[in-house]
């Protein structure tokens, strides 16, 4: 009984987080002006806890967070969630194969990997929902300018905070075994 009520607990706290992060991202992130508006907390958040929780403890987490966040954004229902998806395995398996020395430094380049992966995966998610007729959101409501300085600006941000979150919390942050599901904390 005792461990089904930390679960429980656990669970909530969870949902609360998730719920949070989104109301953070919608509510105050998204009314801030250009570019400042286009900084993705939620990527910040899927890189850092992939790398310290490992690829499956963060996959729910990304999947809901991306399922809640789509409901205020102005393209078609789950296209933050395949994206979250992909950015958690893509960091996962960079951090496995590529970036292996677990510094810093490797924590801030996933970090950008993560970034570029979510603006590369919402370009194709959207262009496949077009393509099935899915949704009709169109590409012709943002500049390229402005869309590549929202990006820029959301890789400064997204490294950033990373780093602010390695330095805050260290002593979760790079164990071999988190990343391959072994254990987490």
């Amino acid at each position: 009984m005792d461990t089904l009520l930390r679960k429980s607990v656990g669970l909530f706290f969870w949902t609360l987080g998730v719920i949070g992060l989104v109301v953070i991202q919608v509510g105050f992130i998204s009314s801030l002006p250009f570019p400042l508006n286009s900084i993705n907390l939620l990527v910040a958040l899927v890189v850092y806890r992939t790398v310290t929780r490992g690829v499956q403890k963060t996959l729910p987490w990304a999947v809901a967070a991306g399922l809640l966040y789509d409901l205020y954004a102005a393209w078609g229902f789950g296209v933050s969630a395949w994206c979250f998806l992909l950015v958690a395995i893509l960091v996962s398996t960079c951090a496995r194969h590529i970036v292996t020395n677990r510094s810093f430094f490797s924590l801030l380049a996933l970090g950008v990997i993560g970034c570029l992966m979510y603006a590369a995966a919402s370009v194709l998610v959207i262009w496949l929902y077009q393509i099935f007729s899915i949704t009709v959101w169109s590409w012709s409501r943002v500049s390229a300018w402005e869309w590549m300085a929202g990006q820029v600006t959301d890789i400064f941000a997204v490294v950033l905070l990373l780093a602010l979150l390695y330095i805050g919390f260290h002593r979760t942050v790079w164990d071999a075994t988190t990343l391959d599901g072994v254990k987490g904390r």
